[in-house]
């Protein structure tokens, strides 16, 4: 029967209200870890909800995941578009050794003494040792949108190396429960790794080792994106499609005999296109592929550059994904979200798709 009710559960989280039959079978066919996800998911996002007052699209997105190596332990992390990197709240929990179950989120919603704390630092016991800084980072966890879709809560980064210490030195005084003692050697565990990549990472900043290394890793990339030979010929790389959407959206009328083009078009299209192929890699083309003029008129096109195994067809699938975009927008300002979002940045480098009246970027 449980497993009878999840699948409903389940259909319901995909969307198909009503007991339609199709959310019913597909959501039949999921896995229980799947059903589990989804159903972990919509919580958070109500919780998300009833935390902030807000929607969840006013939540920061995460632009990049990953799983940082702690020593023997494994987290998922990510950056955030607003700059901050934080671990994923359940995902350190369970590198502790610690659990986080429906009890602990109950206290959270009757707001018991230390149930605001994450669970590994919500027992009476450990309070002493936590500082009042550590704290206040803590009791308002960081709410953010994973790449995969849902809500979920992270951890800054920078305060794990303090999470850790409040259980070496409530162990050093003695005052951990004998259930405690395994969360404090996982907590040894890391702050011995974060010494040893924190030395690391001083000496290769003073020595300049640092910045040669990502020279390197530019130098890779680049190797992968740019053509090492001669450029290749012209072909038609935008497709009708591309100048007619955009044409569509800025409200132009569009001449599909004419082969002209507006100079704001170029300055578009390296901000829709090129400037989303990965960091470095369009800056090299402009040094490979330079103005003539003022206006910014170049003798090549860019793409004549690009590598025909891993270059081109990035090109390719970033031109269909922003199509796609466009045939879906009935407006500018509606694309520009849509675009925003498939393409989030931090709100340093934000840009905005406007109508900006000197450009030296246009393509």
């Amino acid at each position: 029967m449980s497993d009878q009710n999840d699948v409903s559960k389940a259909a319901k989280k995909l969307g198909c209200l009503g007991g339609l039959k199709g959310g019913h079978a597909r959501a039949a066919k999921l896995t229980p870890e799947e059903r589990s996800d989804i159903a972990r998911k919509a919580v958070e996002t109500r919780w998300a909800k009833q935390r902030t007052g807000s929607e969840v699209a006013k939540i920061p997105q995460a632009t990049h995941e990953g799983i940082v190596e702690i020593g023997p332990l494994r987290v998922a992390c990510c950056n955030l578009e607003d700059g901050r990197r934080v671990l994923s709240e359940r995902e350190f929990t369970k590198s502790l050794g610690g659990k986080r179950g429906g009890s602990h989120w109950q206290r959270r919603k009757k707001g018991d003494d230390g149930a605001e704390l994450p669970v590994f630092l919500s027992a009476a016991n450990l309070r002493p040792y936590v500082p009042t800084d550590l704290v206040l980072a803590l009791t308002t966890p960081i709410l953010y949108r994973p790449i995969r879709g849902g809500v979920a809560n992270g951890i800054d980064a920078t305060v794990i190396p303090k999470i850790c210490t409040v259980f070496l030195a409530a162990r050093a005084a003695k005052a951990l429960h004998r259930s405690q003692e395994d969360i404090a050697h996982q907590a040894e565990i890391m702050m011995r790794a974060l010494a040893e990549v924190a030395i690391v990472a001083l000496v290769d900043e003073a020595t300049g080792f640092q910045a040669d290394r990502e020279k390197e890793e530019l130098q890779r990339l680049l190797k992968a994106y740019i053509r090492q030979g001669e450029m290749r010929k012209w072909e038609c790389r935008f497709p009708i499609d591309y100048y007619r959407e955009l044409f569509r959206l800025l409200g132009w009328s569009f001449d599909e005999s004419s082969s002209k083009r507006p100079r704001l078009l170029r300055i578009l299209t390296s901000k829709l296109i090129y400037k989303k192929l990965p960091p470095g890699v369009y800056e090299d083309l402009k040094k490979k592929n330079p103005p003539l003029n003022q206006e910014g008129t170049r003798r090549h096109r860019h793409h004549q550059f690009l590598s025909d195994d891993i270059g081109d067809p990035h090109l390719k699938d970033q031109i269909i994904v922003v199509v796609t975009l466009m045939r879906i927008s009935r407006s500018w300002p509606e694309f520009k979200e849509l675009f925003s979002r498939r393409f989030p940045v931090s709100s340093e480098r934000q840009q905005e798709l406007g109508f900006p009246e000197d450009d030296q970027d246009a393509d």
